[in-house]
């Protein structure tokens, strides 16, 4: 639009218009800046062109030098060994990631688990205490048992309890007890006698002896008058004791004693 404006304005002012001159002010202002970079631009790659030619050349230099390649080829394995020292890193690094994702979850599982298994063995260990308690409790409640009998084959049986005298209880008559004829010796010692004191009476009865048992039942010895102060035996419900059959004859000169009595085994 502007090109053309300046195409107008000098035809009205001149009448006539100088296409050459107008084209080339008009194509100058449009492509000038642009006519400038290319411009700067070949001169930057002239000079890189010349930086690269003198590094190339040094370059050269120093490949032909034997220390400058040695060490050049040093460089490049020690560049070489740390690039696989990376990449061996990121692998191992990779790989151990996703092992430790991967024993994660397991753990995670295997934690559940066991945390399963203890509450289970809690529970069990509780109601094994309980059916203990149970169990001890029943058996604190129940009565003793019994020996077997053949333990108790050898043990002699339980002593039964005092005989109780009731009050209504009466003693057996007194015997009249006769004395046997005394010898000439006997007639001979003196008359007077010092009276001995009663034995006591026990208060817990001897074992019975069976019935059937009498060794001296053929041997009929007159009894003996009890010592002074001697009651008898106590009876029951007016019943006496049956009397032992066996006496034995005292010796000459000796006081006479009441005989001990077997009482029978009441349960």
């Amino acid at each position: 639009m502007e090109s053309y404006a300046k195409f107008l304005s000098a035809l009205s002012s001149e009448g006539n218009v100088n296409e050459q001159a107008l084209s080339v002010e008009t194509l100058g202002e449009v492509y000038g800046p642009l006519q400038k970079r290319i411009q700067d631009n070949i001169s930057r790659q002239e000079q890189l062109v010349h930086d690269i030619q003198l590094a190339n050349n040094e370059f050269s230099k120093e490949k032909n030098n034997s220390s400058s390649a040695s060490r050049r080829e040093a460089l490049l394995c020690e560049l070489a060994a740390a690039h696989d020292d990376y990449m061996e890193l990121l692998g191992n690094l990779q790989e151990g990631s996703k092992f430790y994702n991967n024993l994660t979850e397991i753990l995670v599982n295997f934690q559940n688990k066991i945390n399963d298994f203890c509450f289970a063995r809690k529970t069990e260990k509780e109601e094994v205490v309980k059916d203990l308690q149970k169990d001890i409790v029943a058996a604190t409640n129940q009565p003793t048992p019994l020996a077997p009998p053949h333990h108790n084959a050898n043990q002699k049986p339980a002593r039964p309890p005092p005989p109780k005298v009731g009050d209504n209880a009466t003693a057996p008559p007194p015997h009249n007890w006769s004395y046997p004829p005394a010898s000439t010796d006997s007639q001979q010692m003196p008359q007077q006698q010092t009276a001995y004191p009663p034995y006591p009476a026990y208060p817990y009865p001897y074992p019975p002896v069976p019935n059937a048992y009498n060794p001296y039942g053929q041997i009929m010895m007159p009894p003996f008058p009890p010592a002074p102060g001697y009651q008898g035996q106590p009876t029951y419900g007016g019943y006496p004791y049956p009397q032992q059959q066996q006496q034995q004859q005292p010796p000459t000169g000796a006081y006479p004693y009441p005989q001990q009595q077997y009482r029978p085994w009441q349960p």
